[in-house]
């Protein structure tokens, strides 16, 4: 009787602790989406790796203060104080991961991929690279990137 009580109380401690040893990895496309649904401003924009601060006259029409980016659940975005930078990111359409991979994005109308890094829920970097014809950017050569630091707000 002792020998079965301890062998079922043996097996109980082994299941309790397998059972306890398991943790369930965080899907990266869950967090990323997570991290990224929200309503975020340009903390910090540059042009070609250059600071807006410093193209001064070279990019008029941009104050980095009112750039609005809002990406829902429902993968709708809306964006707003673009300036001439609208002329690259269109005021609302959808976005998804590209080919589900959560450091790339693609915003539509356009089918403008970019990339994400240092996503979390306070910072985050977008880049795009965009053509620059026919636009008032075009002083800067045929493609431009264009980097934006996020914060929320």
């Amino acid at each position: 009787m002792k020998l079965l009580l301890k062998s079922t109380l043996i097996a109980m401690l082994l299941l309790l602790a397998q059972g306890c040893s398991k943790t369930e990895s965080e899907n990266p496309l869950d967090t990323a989406q997570t991290n990224l649904v929200r309503t975020w401003r340009a903390a910090n924009v540059s042009i070609n790796n250059l600071p807006l601060a410093l193209l001064g006259a070279a990019v008029p029409g941009i104050d980095i203060t009112t750039i609005r980016l809002t990406f829902r659940a429902d993968k709708t975005f809306q964006a707003s104080g673009l300036g001439i930078l609208g002329t690259a990111l269109p005021p609302t359409g959808t976005w998804a991961f590209d080919n589900n991979n959560p450091n790339k994005i693609i915003i539509n109308p356009g089918n403008l991929s970019g990339e994400l890094s240092n996503l979390s829920a306070i910072a985050g970097t977008m880049t795009f690279q965009i053509s620059t014809a026919n636009t008032p950017l075009s002083a800067l050569g045929p493609m431009a990137t264009i980097r934006v630091d996020m914060v929320p707000g």
